[in-house]
């Protein structure tokens, strides 16, 4: 009844501001234009853009983002069982990401089917703490509520749904800043492009992490229009494969 409460409320305060809707119902179509086509943009579209359009790209995916966490929270703390429901789903999803970190530890070797399944353990361990987030937002939610100091659900899901955004960008900036996916061969070696440095530099190294490479190289724009560039795709492992992948390594202790 309360959130039924609230949307009537809601409903009567739009009502009263007939002459703004129209600015209102332009505005929402705007956003919507931009956030759709910022999370449609292209890996190699995102290289050529300039400091300012990534910037806004990027607040585009964080807004649509926020768009879906916003419902998720609010309709998942209406009531309060979810208390216990969302602690089950988070000890399950704590106990779950021990056991693919033990599995990673255990790979020494540097093989290349080693280095295969270990990308996996860490995709699998990301994918979880991103599943503990979304669990443990819409219990804060409901303390927030229960507290009373910070207005209706509604507000209580906007400012938890805002902080999850935040905390998403901290803990596992792969939603943003992604690895590199589009390289040039010099010889026999990958050289991946990584940004723009101004509208006619680019930054690009010896590895798919910025972080990880151990030579860097500045293209210009011009240079770099002369080569052709290549695109990266990653196949996801199927469990034929996974387990062929653990039977080999087996083999080879």
């Amino acid at each position: 009844m309360t959130i039924i409460k609230q949307m009537n409320d809601y409903k009567n305060i739009i009502l009263a501001e007939k002459e703004n809707m129209l600015f209102i119902v332009i505005t929402m179509i705007v956003v919507s234009v931009s956030c759709i086509r910022a999370i449609n943009t292209t890996s190699i579209e995102e290289i050529f853009m300039n400091s300012k359009n990534k910037f806004m790209n990027d607040l585009f995916k964080l807004l649509f983002i926020l768009v879906i966490l916003f419902p998720k929270n609010l309709f998942l703390a209406i009531d309060n069982i979810y208390i216990l429901l969302g602690l089950g789903a988070l000890i399950e999803a704590y106990i779950e990401q021990v056991v693919f970190r033990k599995k990673e530890e255990r790979i020494k070797k540097n093989t290349r089917s080693a280095l295969k399944l270990k990308r996996y353990y860490k995709d699998r361990q990301l994918q979880i703490t991103l599943r503990r987030i979304m669990y443990s937002m819409p219990i804060i939610t409901i303390l927030l509520r229960e507290m009373g100091h910070y207005g209706s659900l509604i507000v209580c899901a906007l400012a938890t749904s805002v902080f999850e955004v935040a905390i998403l960008v901290v803990s596992m900036p792969e939603l943003i800043i992604k690895k590199s996916t589009n390289y040039y061969k010099n010889g026999q070696d990958r050289i991946f492009i990584y940004k723009s440095l101004d509208n006619n530099t680019f930054l690009c190294g010896d590895s798919e992490d910025i972080s990880d490479a151990t030579k860097y190289t500045i293209k210009s724009f011009n240079e770099l229009r002369k080569e052709q560039i290549l695109h990266l795709k990653y196949k996801k492992l199927s469990k034929a494969e996974i387990k062929d992948l653990r039977k080999e390594l087996k083999s080879n202790k």
